[in-house]
């Protein structure tokens, strides 16, 4: 089994509902790769939501933890800022799953405005 780079993004879609996307990067063959595991409703955006999302996820796709190597999210305050938040806690279950911040994410905003 390959490692695995857990990404999480969230956006409101037309309605105004809050959408939370999951992918994951890995290496395959050699190859590095990013699939998007979906685009999932969320009634609330705090911390224990989101952690508890990521994790039936990834338990869902039956994926072992173990390969989880790192997580990134956009460096939203719910996504990475306090001891509590998102990282903490998806850390407390995959002790080895280190944090980095999404750089690419900036990038992303600038080319799409």
């Amino acid at each position: 089994p390959s490692t695995s780079l857990v990404l999480v993004d969230e956006a409101n879609n037309a309605p105004k509902r809050e959408q939370l996307c999951l992918l994951l990067r890995f290496c395959g063959k050699g190859i590095i790769q990013e699939r998007a595991q979906g685009c999932f409703h969320m009634e609330n955006l705090n911390a224990e939501s989101v952690s508890k999302m990521i994790i039936e996820k990834l338990q869902h796709l039956k994926l072992d933890i173990n390969y989880i190597f790192a997580q990134c999210y956009d460096g939203a305050s719910v996504l990475s800022g306090h001891l509590k938040d998102i990282q903490a806690r998806i850390q407390e279950r995959i002790t080895h799953a280190i944090y980095g911040k999404c750089c690419p994410h900036r990038l992303n905003l600038v080319i799409a405005d």
